[in-house]
């Protein structure tokens, strides 16, 4: 769950500025990866049923049955990361140039997902690796503050406040045409395509 969030993070602030050289900074991504104790795995925990390619101009379904075949959500959505990530899911108005308002109880939600994820080895390490960069606070507190105004502190796209990081990237954002942009989150997918609002037609690639 936060090696997602960690790897944007780093695309984010790290990327035009970062002083570790190509070699340190994979380093570090590899070994976030190893302390990620949350994940969860492919063959175990989920399924997926890939079945035809596609390409991205095709509107013709070449996929008859969804792509998640299974998922262990007794495993995987109680886990305190999972859970509070889903919780701010509902908190976005998908369609673009809509302005964004969040309401308390929102805020407090992205304010309990930060405070989790700051709990998780992955996002500790990732914390040291930017403030020894220079790239970021010492101080947790302030990282979370900083956290909060890159992913959740909405900005002028189409409208006034209409989207943020975290709205385009893990809950994916509707043009009001049917075009769908961002929409990273394999979580959401899955919910998506669980609660009918999703038809998979295929899949790009090998």
């Amino acid at each position: 769950m936060a090696m997602k969030f960690v790897f944007c993070i780093l695309a984010v602030i790290a990327a035009p500025a970062l002083a570790a050289s190509k070699a340190e900074t994979t380093a570090a991504l590899e070994s976030y990866w190893n302390v990620d104790y949350n994940r969860i795995y492919a063959g175990t925990d989920f399924h997926l049923y890939k079945q035809s390619t596609t390409t991205s101009s095709s509107t013709s379904d070449k996929s008859s049955a969804p792509l998640f075949q299974y998922v262990n959500e007794n495993k995987a959505f109680t886990r305190p990361t999972y859970a509070k990530f889903i919780a701010l899911l509902d908190n976005y108005v998908h369609c673009t140039g809509t302005t964004e308002d969040y309401a308390s109880n929102e805020v407090n939600e992205i304010w309990a997902f930060l405070d989790e994820i700051m709990k998780t080895q992955v996002m500790k390490d990732a914390h040291a690796f930017l403030s020894s960069q220079g790239l970021a606070s010492s101080d947790v507190a302030t990282f979370k503050d900083e956290l909060y105004e890159i992913w959740f502190e909405p900005y002028n796209r189409k409208a006034t406040r209409d989207t943020s990081g975290f709205e385009h990237v893990f809950v994916g954002e509707l043009k009001c045409s049917y075009s769908v942009t961002g929409f990273h989150s394999w979580i959401q997918f899955y919910l998506e395509e669980k609660a009918g609002n999703l038809n998979y037609h295929g899949y790009i690639g090998t």
